[in-house]
């Protein structure tokens, strides 16, 4: 569709033309639809507008484009081959009805788009042509223009540039048989990974809800399975070892098609308990059932959505119309703003009719794990993917249809955490418009500064915790970062709460240390922030979640080995230009010694010898401020064998400064994939308005033609793209690409690009 028009011709006019007035465009493709979009500067929206109605009106589709993007297809499936998300979504189109359009292959290959139709006499090209004059159709498709003109202007733009789009002879699909049936129904399928991964996951076949937007029954009903409270779900499998996440909600596949699906992360435990964990969830839905739909639940659900939709932040543009654009076509124009977020209707006979669908039989398991390897019968030919389907025993349907409850489920407690106090603090008339310091300590330094922009009642806390021991050894980081998984696994039955009230809490590891940031709603913040490092420092490991952790950290390290090849290629030359930091590899031969003990010992180190450095913004006074400081800072004070950390301690680490003209070459071999990537990196000197500026507009220069010459032109893979990175205070410009030709030939032709850039 991009690669030219009958009165745009040239293949990267329209990309060309963003680029140089400051846009971009993409488009993504889902079951039921696809949204073209694009941003560009106000002045350049009319003719971007008529170069984009091309596409709908008069597209080439030109022999060659076609057969390069055929060639991008492909290669963005050999990059997605061993993605363990894209195996799976696969299973779930190939395990259904074999009737069903549903039951198709979700991408495309060289093989299935070019060859065979080549084969049987096909013409690729004419097959698009037809498939465009079909169903491009004008009352088929949704437009969202955004623009700084006057409502009655962009109107007038439009019609003018898309009022010639014809209607066709076609009806919007609509899928209403079930993609499955009964002998799809109450099945099992196991499946190995690619990743060391374990999952459950639970899929209910449910009436679409859409029609349903004014009472919304689905996130009734997700938020319920989803809570991390102290009497759901998850609380129960974290206490019996048998999980330690667990998302729930619906799926909503394509017009007719939806599933609720409940996903459980599996410990090693786990895996070995999975009727057990499937019981517990009918329990779940046996109590839902016996204690009926709770409007007190049902308003803390509308009154969290109205607010958040009240005091919605801002959001990029293109982001924006791209999400109205899907919208329209579910909802009608007066409810498409709100239809998401407003809940208008009390419907308890609703909720129950949801739920009634969440029977055993009306479901289908899927465990992945590689304990099935070598223990499954089929293979997807997409993608590789060994697996096996087998019908439950009816015994165990009817074990899990029994109405039994389980003591530890309950309904969650009223939230605590929600805002009710939306005032603005007054605006100083002296306010700096640069945060400043009001607080600092031998352990402390806090800045601050009152919003004067965005006037929300909103605000965000950061709180640095910073120690020079962490980053000097590898065994150091282990500890931290388990350290903080535990914490987050700790707190996450209050911090589920405050999530849901619009109040984020994250506990991040750093390479110093870690970092507490909490954003959202003012109002409620200092109870959160006081519960936080009230639970920091009274913290005990308990010895069954800490060898649940680790192994899970284990894992994680060793997956590492299998992501894509450009992100790989990132992780090491992060690890190359920086002056202290470690590998996977090398963090890997550490962990092993880690226990409970060192984690103990290390942190009661740490958290004597500290320093803090604490960022206080948004809708927030100076007296409510140093009410924040006081609570971060008190607690710490007066700790046994407290000390001050001494200023050549206090050094950040730095990046390594390349000299002007050398050049550095680092290889390293990928073992998962077939595609290998090159990043090409110039570092380009510290960090200052003035570099960044210059940086990131060279970049913007050269995007487009970057892109158009290494991806369209020659080739080279799906994967192409430059960008700027500022790491410690370092400007480096890179252009990445993740080709199956040889890294050597990639590498002469980017060098080759950028010798020819003007």
């Amino acid at each position: 569709m991009f690669m030219g028009t009958k009165k745009y011709p040239a293949e990267n006019e329209f990309s060309q033309f963003l680029t140089q007035n400051g846009g971009s465009h993409n488009a993504y493709t889902a079951n039921d639809h696809t949204n073209f979009y694009f941003s560009v500067k106000t002045k350049s929206l009319k003719l971007s507008l008529d170069m984009f109605a091309q596409f709908f009106l008069e597209p080439l589709f030109t022999t060659s484009a076609t057969e390069r993007e055929i060639n991008a297809v492909n290669s963005e499936h050999e990059n997605g081959v061993a993605d363990d998300n894209r195996r799976l979504k696969q299973l779930r189109k190939n395990t259904a009805d074999p009737n069903h359009p549903f039951n198709h292959f979700g991408a495309g290959t060289k093989e299935t788009l070019w060859d065979i139709p080549n084969s049987k006499n096909i013409s690729v090209r004419k097959q698009l042509l037809e498939f465009h004059s079909k169903w491009y159709s004008s009352h088929l498709m949704y437009l969202t223009v955004l623009g700084k003109e006057d409502l009655n202007t962009l109107e007038e733009m439009v019609v003018s540039l898309f009022g010639d789009i014809e209607k066709k002879n076609v009806n919007i699909p609509y899928w209403p048989d079930p993609i499955y049936k009964e002998e799809q129904l109450a099945t099992k399928t196991v499946v190995v990974p690619v990743k060391d991964i374990r999952v459950l996951s639970i899929s209910f076949l449910v009436p679409e809800q859409t029609k349903f937007f004014k009472s919304m029954p689905n996130r009734y009903l997700s938020a319920l399975f989803g809570h991390e409270g102290n009497s759901g779900i998850l609380t129960v499998l974290k206490k019996r070892g048998w999980s330690s996440k667990l998302s729930a909600g619906n799926k909503f596949e394509a017009r007719g098609i939806e599933l609720f699906d409940i996903d459980v992360d599996l410990t090693e435990q786990g895996v070995d308990c999975v009727d057990d964990i499937i019981k517990l969830i009918f329990q779940y839905v046996n109590m839902l059932k016996r204690e009926g739909p709770q409007k007190w639940f049902h308003d803390e659900n509308k009154n969290i959505s109205a607010m958040q939709f009240q005091f919605k932040d801002k959001e990029s543009p293109l982001e924006y119309v791209v999400r109205l654009s899907s919208r329209l076509i579910k909802y009608g124009l007066k409810d498409v703003l709100t239809a998401e977020y407003i809940i208008k209707e009390w419907r308890p006979d609703l909720i129950e009719n949801l739920l009634s669908y969440f029977r055993p039989e009306n479901m289908r398991v899927t465990v992945v794990s590689k304990v099935f390897q070598n223990k499954t019968d089929t293979v997807d030919k997409y993608y590789g993917t060994s697996y096996s389907i087998s019908k439950i025993p009816m015994e165990v349907l009817n074990h899990w249809q029994e109405g039994d409850l389980c003591n530890d489920l309950k309904m969650p407690f009223i939230n605590e955490f929600i805002a009710t106090d939306f005032g603005l603090v007054p605006i100083n008339t002296n306010e700096p418009d640069q945060p400043y310091v009001i607080h600092e300590s031998f352990i402390l330094r806090s800045w601050f500064k009152t919003d004067t922009e965005f006037r929300v009642p909103k605000a965000f806390v950061s709180v640095d915790f910073f120690n020079h021991n962490v980053i000097t050894d590898p065994f150091h980081c282990n500890i931290m970062s388990l350290f903080v998984r535990l914490i987050n696994d700790n707190i996450s039955e209050y911090t589920w709460d405050a999530t849901r009230a619009g109040l984020h809490l994250s506990i991040e590891p750093s390479s110093n240390g870690f970092k507490i940031l909490l954003n959202g709603f003012s109002h409620k913040l200092h109870i959160l922030l006081k519960k936080t490092i009230e639970k920091l420092l009274a913290f005990k490991i308990d010895p069954l979640r800490f060898d649940i952790l680790k192994e899970e950290k284990i894992r994680d390290l060793k997956n590492i080995a299998i992501v894509q090849p450009h992100n790989i290629a990132l992780i090491h030359e992060t690890v190359i230009l920086s002056e202290t930091a470690w590998t996977p590899e090398e963090l890997l031969s550490s962990i092993y010694d880690v226990n409970v003990v060192n984690i103990e010992e290390f942190m009661k180190q740490f958290f004597s010898h500290m320093f803090m450095e604490s960022l206080i913004y948004g809708n927030i006074d100076k007296i409510k401020a140093i009410e924040l400081i006081q609570i971060v800072e008190k607690p710490f004070l007066g700790r046994d064998g407290s000390r001050k950390l001494l200023p050549r301690q206090m050094i950040r680490s730095r990046q390594v400064q390349l000299d002007d003209g050398e050049s550095t070459l680092y290889e390293t071999t990928n073992n998962y994939h077939s595609s290998s990537c090159v990043t090409f990196n110039l570092q380009c000197g510290v960090q200052s308005t003035l570099n960044n500026m210059i940086v990131n507009l060279f970049n913007q220069i050269v995007m487009e033609s970057c892109f158009h010459t290494l991806r369209t032109k020659e080739q080279l893979g799906y994967i192409v793209f430059s960008l700027v990175i500022e790491r410690q205070g370092v400007l480096s410009f890179q252009i990445i690409v993740q080709s199956e030709r040889s890294p050597m030939y990639v590498d002469t032709r980017i060098e080759s690009y950028i010798d020819g850039v003007q």
